[in-house]
């Protein structure tokens, strides 16, 4: 006899995941890593064939050692299910090689329930290098497919100092939610405005939820650096 009745979907939601590093070894000889960061994902478990399946990679940024990615990375989060994720940094000297040519520079695993169940917030050491690797810090945020509310921004500034000694700064802005504790997650950055000291960015529009937890009266921070191919 047939079975028609429809599989149970199982609930979930989907998350986006926000990285920064800190302390990162530095495997560059004449100035500092280029890291960039990927997100992996174990699938096939319950099927007895597990492998690691790539979700999402970060920017790379340049000459940094404590890194804040900017790039958000959904995932679909299942709430009756194990979900193991591996996060490896590489070091990117060349955009258009492969990662085995790229200088490695640590990893971590964990199960993504440890994110949700620590405020949506953790930090892990990072691994796979003979002595301190540094830290990986995780940020999950639900998306609110019914709340998709955005505040759009237009700035300029003037008269900035000027940070270059043989010329002007080359500024760019990071928009951080103000977090718990003293903490902050980057929710947003410019694009950097070369040889500017009155600059006006493009418009660009930031997902309130992650600019201030849905609180339209809760503060946020907005601040410039001068780029310098050093990550800011």
């Amino acid at each position: 006899m047939m079975n028609n009745e429809t599989p149970i979907a199982t609930p979930s939601t989907v998350l986006t995941l926000t990285m920064k590093a800190s302390r990162l070894k530095d495997r560059d000889i004449l100035s500092k890593n280029d890291p960039m960061c990927i997100l992996y994902e174990l699938t096939g478990r319950a099927q007895g064939r597990p492998q690691w399946v790539e979700r999402g990679r970060t920017e790379t940024i340049q000459n940094c050692l404590n890194p804040e990615w900017a790039k958000q990375i959904p995932i679909n989060y299942f709430f009756e299910e194990r979900q193991s994720l591996k996060f490896e940094i590489y070091d990117i000297d060349s955009p258009m090689a492969s990662l085995s040519a790229q200088d490695f520079l640590g990893r971590c695993e964990c199960e993504l329930a440890e994110i949700i169940g620590d405020g949506g917030k953790k930090t892990f050491n990072l691994s796979g290098l003979h002595g301190n690797c540094g830290t990986l810090t995780v940020f999950a945020d639900e998306v609110d497919e019914g709340a998709k509310e955005s505040a759009q921004f237009w700035v300029r500034g003037e008269k900035l100092d000027k940070k270059d000694f043989f010329g002007k700064s080359d500024p760019f802005l990071n928009i951080y939610r103000i977090l718990d504790g003293n903490n902050r997650q980057l929710a947003h950055r410019t694009e950097v405005i070369k040889r500017n000291l009155n600059p006006e960015w493009k418009v660009f529009e930031v997902n309130v939820k992650l600019l201030c937890g849905g609180d339209v009266n809760k503060d946020f921070l907005i601040e410039c650096f001068d780029y310098d191919n050093d990550g800011g």
